[in-house]
């Protein structure tokens, strides 16, 4: 009798222990699934900074690319200025030649060109303001190939 006492108290200890045991898994279980959405969160939260400072390097780089475009747009519009005003020369200089009689000076950015026939010193004004104009013309289309280089380079960016 007293073995059976003690052996119904010795279940009865086991069965409160295994409720105890139950219960604290389940307390661990339901922990354990706070931290899977804890870190479920945080990985989001990287995954946005990431991504944010991803767009941010993007954003700088966009801006960066159209302040220089506005440059190599400013700086083709004053060649184009610059070719206008060579044409406007070259007029000039035609009608002057048309008009001048004896020697005469020219002078150029570089060099002084001096002549006593009129129709060479015309000549050589030509020269020096076509070698200008492909200066001009060269530095225009360089502009010109950056400015579509940053262009096709901003839009890989975008994308």
């Amino acid at each position: 009798v007293d073995t059976i006492a003690t052996l119904q108290k010795m279940i009865t200890s086991l069965e409160k222990s295994k409720e105890d045991l139950e219960e604290e898994l389940d307390a661990s279980s339901a922990a354990l699934i706070d931290l899977k959405e804890q870190l479920k969160k945080k990985t989001s939260v990287v995954e946005v900074t990431d991504l944010e400072n991803k767009l941010n390097k993007a954003t700088e780089k966009n801006g960066m690319l159209s302040r220089r475009i506005v440059e190599l747009t400013e700086a083709n519009k004053k060649m184009k200025d610059q070719v206008k005003d060579l044409g406007e020369n070259l007029a000039k200089s035609s009608i002057m030649h048309a008009a001048l009689q004896g020697p005469s000076v020219i002078q150029s950015s570089s060099t002084v060109l001096v002549s006593t026939d009129p129709l060479a010193t015309c000549d050589a004004l030509i020269s020096e303001l076509k070698n200008q104009i492909k200066e001009i013309v060269v530095t225009r289309n360089a502009a010109l190939e950056e400015i579509e280089y940053l262009k096709s380079d901003g839009a890989s960016v975008a994308s």
